[in-house]
């Protein structure tokens, strides 16, 4: 059985993901389909006015956010 952990990117707020055959956290991407596991997060679309992308490329969860896990067969 797999597992996707999920959380808070520390450095920038925006999803993070670890799935359990990685090592480390990725940015998570979620669009009306499969998810996308990314280091970079600098093409990622903000939602803010006058703020193009997001510069994080250092992905690490806000612990004090917790994360949740999601299983798979």
């Amino acid at each position: 059985m797999a597992s996707l952990m999920m959380g808070t990117c520390k450095g920038c707020g925006h999803p993070v993901g670890m799935h359990s055959n990685q090592e480390k956290w990725m940015h998570y991407y979620h669009k009306l389909g499969p998810y996308v596991l990314s280091v970079d997060c600098k093409d990622r679309k903000m939602f803010s006015p006058g703020l193009a992308t997001c510069p994080c490329v250092t992905p690490e969860p806000e612990e004090s956010k917790g994360t949740k896990s999601r299983f798979s067969f």
